[in-house]
């Protein structure tokens, strides 16, 4: 638990920093979305191609890969279900569950399960944690075009998925993935993996700038409802699942402590475009971030 407690303090490090230069006005507050824009439309896109083009593809990963897909529209649709019982409006449904669903699996993942399973090969346990990431973005537009836009129609889907940065990284991997790795190939590709090497530092000390704002108490049940889920409930279903299914010891480890990172900040980009609750969805991104301090240590703790 001390371990992974002191792998958490370079990664809170970064975070602290982004925190203090914006509460001493270093880093303004416009700077914030624009950093955010470049993460998602440049460097994790980058992180995203590098992953995949190194990933080996064994029946094992793609059965691997395509768990966590199913695992998250299974579980986001029946979030929606769960939460229609309330009297709750479709934008706030939505956020609750970008704020469950979508989780920091790249920028606090990677490193944390770099360190924490150095044995594991981290392609394949990144490569799960793109999916989760991937998948709850685009199950987010899809509730938001059919509840929130009602467009209902598959052509807008379709070019929303076409469109989507994460997705065209993941396909550009797998393509690049089947061309022969040699020398030259690999000094070609070094400009995409630099700059994929910038998603989480870059991520992280954004993270910490947005964290700078006041959590709302309008909003304590929801949010409040969305953290417990997000830290604790999520990653018990996995859990079970995983262990249902008959995964190895590692397969579970990886994909658990996947579920249990905080929420990821492209969740609240996303409420803000479609105009969701999204001062809902930064209370349970600047909660669950805090928490994780103590949530991440005790679940790598539990899972031995």
């Amino acid at each position: 638990m001390m371990d992974t407690f002191l792998l958490l303090l370079p990664i809170c490090g970064i975070i602290a920093f982004g925190y203090f230069l914006h509460r001493y006005h270093i880093v303004k507050s416009n700077w914030i979305k624009t950093l955010n824009l470049f993460v998602y439309y440049v460097s994790l896109p980058a992180l995203i191609i590098t992953l995949f083009w190194k990933i080996e593809f064994t029946t094992s990963t793609l059965s691997f890969l395509g768990f966590h897909a199913i695992l998250i529209i299974v579980l986001s649709l029946l979030l929606v279900l769960f939460l229609s019982l309330f009297s709750i409006n479709n934008n706030t449904k939505i956020a609750v569950v970008l704020g469950v669903m979508v989780g920091n699996t790249i920028y606090m993942g990677y490193p944390i399960l770099q360190s924490a399973y150095p044995a594991f090969p981290i392609e394949v346990s990144m490569g799960a944690g793109t999916i989760q990431l991937i998948v709850g973005l685009l199950m987010g537009v899809f509730l938001v075009e059919y509840m929130v836009l009602k467009t209902k129609k598959s052509s807008v889907y379709f070019l929303d998925l076409a469109k989507n940065p994460l997705v065209i990284a993941v396909i550009a991997g797998v393509l690049l993935n089947l061309v022969a790795h040699n020398q030259i190939v690999n000094e070609i590709f070094k400009p995409i993996s630099l700059l994929g090497e910038t998603a989480s530092p870059l991520a992280l000390f954004t993270l910490g700038a947005f964290m700078y704002r006041k959590f709302s108490k309008q909003s304590w049940m929801l949010g409040g409802f969305a953290i417990v889920a997000k830290l604790a409930i999520f990653p018990l279903v996995v859990f079970l699942i995983s262990s249902l299914l008959g995964y190895s010891k590692e397969y579970i480890q990886i994909s658990v402590l996947i579920s249990a990172m905080p929420t990821a900040v492209t969740g609240f980009i996303l409420a803000e475009k479609y105009n969701l609750n999204d001062q809902l969805a930064a209370d349970i991104i600047l909660v669950t971030t805090i928490l994780s301090i103590i949530s991440i240590p005790m679940v790598t703790w539990l899972l031995g």
